[in-house]
């Protein structure tokens, strides 16, 4: 007799689904949905903060013959909606140069003051109205794309319009 005739084949086990799968990966799959979310998040609010930022630099760039007007108004558009408004509001002249060279890294400074500094402080003679406008809407440009704009403006109060519109080439005229 043969001991190996009553030998059976190997019985293998019944195939290993992958589903359900096991707790720890639905955690690791709700941490990463998550951590997508708050970058997602995160990057949408930069976008946003940036969007002012944005249509400012396309309408200095858009028009190469602005004038004084329009490039301050701009400029006090911008810092308006980064800053409160009870402190630019007023300003203007030296004040308003001071401000606006206090929000630029101290590298920044010298350019800007240099081509700002006569526009705005002859903005209201009439004699040397637009002799500085070219000037100012470099330093517009320059303040623009190299000012510290962080967001720290007092919510509106309630009922308020919180859109943010730029000033068009006709508004800032008419304002004159």
């Amino acid at each position: 007799m043969d001991p190996l005739a009553n030998l059976q084949d190997i019985h293998l086990p019944n195939d290993i689904h992958s589903w359900p799968v096991a707790p720890g990966w639905w955690l690791l799959l709700a941490v990463m949905i998550a951590i997508a979310y708050f970058y997602w998040k995160k990057i949408a609010a930069k976008r946003q903060q940036n969007l002012v930022k944005r249509q400012a630099i396309a309408q200095l760039n858009s028009d190469d013959n602005l004038t004084t007007e329009q490039s301050i108004a701009i400029i006090k558009w911008v810092a308006m909606h980064y800053f409160k408004r009870s402190d630019i509001a007023a300003l203007h002249g030296d004040k308003l140069l001071a401000f606006l060279t206090d929000k630029l890294p101290a590298e920044q400074q010298a350019g800007f003051v240099q081509l700002a500094e006569n526009a705005l402080m002859q903005q209201y003679r009439k004699s040397a109205h637009s002799l500085y406008a070219d000037e100012l809407q470099q330093a517009a440009q320059h303040w623009v794309n190299h000012a510290m704009l962080v967001e720290v403006k007092a919510k509106p109060a309630t009922g308020a319009n919180n859109l943010a519109v730029t000033p068009t080439k006709t508004e800032v005229a008419s304002n004159d």
